[in-house]
């Protein structure tokens, strides 16, 4: 690592701690707002005297498991984010200028890049390419590979390009969601003889809703773990992002040593 790059690389690094604070600040907060949630629709069927009203049971589930799925939501940027900080601290970690150094005693570059890399990054998407042109490091998860990815995380170990800790996040969230709507699904079956019309607009509108969500999470979660998100295809994209900027306003030439899978 170059000597002015040591400053941006432990500033980055405690961001990308804080950002993983963050992440286990929501998970405490699911955990105890759906404990709190279902004790207290338990105590309402519990205490109430005048029948078992089963209806704003199945309406509280179907909510509480669309706030995780916002939740899950947020970690899964905030999972992006994270990758994004120790992908460019790798960057900086791997890089060296062939003796050459820099005007300052420390560069900070982190903003410029992220910039740069974000308008690269919004180009590619917009410009109709084929899947082959498209670097390896840039190209989104397809929809049967993220379904079926997200199906086996849930179950099995399996190998990845990214941290384990995104894994039990999911599953986690996966198994609040999958309790709370089979739950809620289960009641509504159980009286079907006397269920109306809204409610069973509502309960399908429910399953459709949760399947475009996951839909939608499965993309993101693959994408973190093996795909233009994770650690390594961040820190690739970064080294053509710096190459760049550092010949442009330093004329300083860059090279990187290989990935630490690539040794």
């Amino acid at each position: 690592m170059q000597k002015e790059n040591v400053e941006e690389y432990f500033r980055l690094r405690l961001e990308a701690a804080a950002v993983k604070s963050c992440m286990t600040d929501y998970v405490k907060f699911l955990i105890v707002g759906v404990g709190a949630a279902v004790s207290g629709l338990g105590g309402i069927v519990a205490f109430s005297g005048e029948g078992f009203y089963w209806e704003p049971i199945v309406i509280s589930a179907y909510s509480l498991s669309f706030i995780a799925d916002l939740l899950l939501l947020i970690l899964i940027y905030k999972f992006s984010s994270h990758n994004r900080y120790v992908g460019y601290c790798r960057t900086l970690a791997r890089e060296s200028w062939n003796g050459a150094s820099a005007p300052h005693d420390s560069l900070v570059l982190w903003e410029v890049c992220v910039a740069r890399l974000t308008r690269s990054d919004s180009i590619i998407r917009k410009s109709n390419l084929e899947a082959s042109d498209i670097p390896e490091s840039n190209q989104p998860a397809r929809i049967g590979e993220s379904l079926w990815f997200l199906v086996r995380a849930m179950f099995t170990q399996q190998y990845s390009a990214s941290w384990g800790f995104p894994v039990t996040i999911v599953r986690t969230f996966a198994y609040v969601v999958a309790l709370l709507f089979i739950g809620a699904l289960t009641l509504v079956f159980m009286n079907c003889a006397d269920i109306n019309g809204w409610m069973l607009g509502i309960s399908v509108f429910a399953v459709l809703l949760q399947f475009a969500v996951w839909t939608i999470l499965a993309r993101r979660f693959c994408d973190i773990m093996q795909g233009r998100d994770t650690v390594d295809a961040y820190s690739e994209r970064f080294d053509g992002v710096r190459r760049e900027v550092l010949k442009k306003y330093y004329d300083i030439k860059a090279r990187y040593l290989p990935q630490p899978k690539d040794f």
